[in-house]
């Protein structure tokens, strides 16, 4: 009777000579970046897709819908690169595309002066078990920068003749975001606890002095959210009539209600949890990050932001006539 639909999709694509930007290097003496043939780029997914009219009455009627898909992809050839890319997002065979990576520290010290010393951090990907001091490793591959799977519910409930309800949650992960307001307050204006907290967090500050502070605002984007909630009421005929239309009706919705699971809220540090779990806040340390929305202020891959307001809460009132 119609009452249940399904759908799945399987997609694999392959892009050859795919251009990407590359950044040049200092000893050519101009900033910027340069356009490399990528050589080969190979995606991946599913799609995932059922509605069902759970029940129906006169009087009552609750529909449901619900999507769930995958989205993967791999960088197979840079055409002889090492790696492309600029910074923290790295784009290197074998790997996806600007994928996260940077120098892992897996301990340090402190001196009499109190400065950080002894430092030692990952060899590298390919030697992840090695440790040799941080001024001889190589980067590590953090994780992805775009999601890696996403998840939406959506239901429609209907009272009677006049009133429907709805509303739908969205969810998405397995990837990590860049927060450069947490990266400005703890090293260029050193004002976050850990970094006014003197010979404390030694790992935490061979990140603010030695190997490069970009893991430090390092942040799951994982997240789960009420998006959306509508309420529809249509109006009588006889006050429809009374503009010259035939049909009338009034919609209250929110969006962006309530980010009910964002694990990655805190700032917290491979190889130190620990040590970031600043005092009154048994959870994690000081730096949150607002919103796992939030997108980077310039064009390029999502992932990375400063200073950008999340999406905002949304309260909207809708009167709609037919004629």
């Amino acid at each position: 009777d119609d009452r249940i639909s399904a759908s799945f999709t399987y997609y694999n694509r392959v892009t050859k000579d795919a251009i990407l930007n590359n950044a040049l290097p200092t000893s050519a003496g101009f900033p910027g970046s340069q356009s490399v043939n990528a050589g080969e780029v190979k995606a991946w997914g599913t799609e995932f897709q059922i509605s069902a009219d759970v029940l129906s009455t006169n009087s009552f009627g609750w529909s449901t819908g619900i999507t769930f898909a995958t989205m993967r992809n791999e960088v197979v050839d840079l055409g002889g690169l090492k790696s492309a890319g600029s910074g923290n997002r790295l784009h290197v065979e074998g790997y996806s595309l600007a994928d996260l990576w940077w120098f892992e520290v897996v301990s340090a010290e402190y001196n009499a002066k109190g400065s950080v010393t002894n430092a030692m951090c990952r060899a590298g990907q390919d030697d992840y078990d090695t440790i040799v001091p941080c001024g001889k490793a190589g980067k590590v591959n953090y994780g992805h920068t775009s999601p890696q799977w996403e998840f939406g519910i959506e239901n429609t409930v209907t009272i009677g003749r006049r009133l429907r309800l709805g509303a739908r949650v969205d969810a998405q992960g397995g990837h990590w975001g860049v927060n450069h307001d947490h990266l400005a307050t703890a090293v260029s204006f050193s004002n976050t606890l850990h970094s006014v907290t003197p010979r404390t967090y030694p790992i935490y500050d061979s990140y603010r002095s030695l190997v490069g502070r970009d893991p430090m605002g390092f942040f799951r984007r994982d997240f789960a959210k009420l998006r959306s909630v509508t309420a529809t009421y249509s109006l009588p005929e006889s006050w429809a009539s009374r503009f010259g239309a035939s049909r009338a009706s009034v919609t209250l919705a929110g969006d962006n209600l309530w980010t009910f699971w964002f694990p990655g809220k805190w700032i917290s540090l491979r190889n130190q949890d620990g040590e970031l779990r600043g005092p009154g806040n048994p959870e994690g340390g000081p730096e949150v990050t607002w919103d796992p929305e939030m997108e980077p202020a310039a064009e390029g891959f999502a992932g990375n932001f400063l200073s950008m307001l999340p999406p905002t809460r949304r309260f909207t009132t809708t009167f709609r006539l037919t004629f």
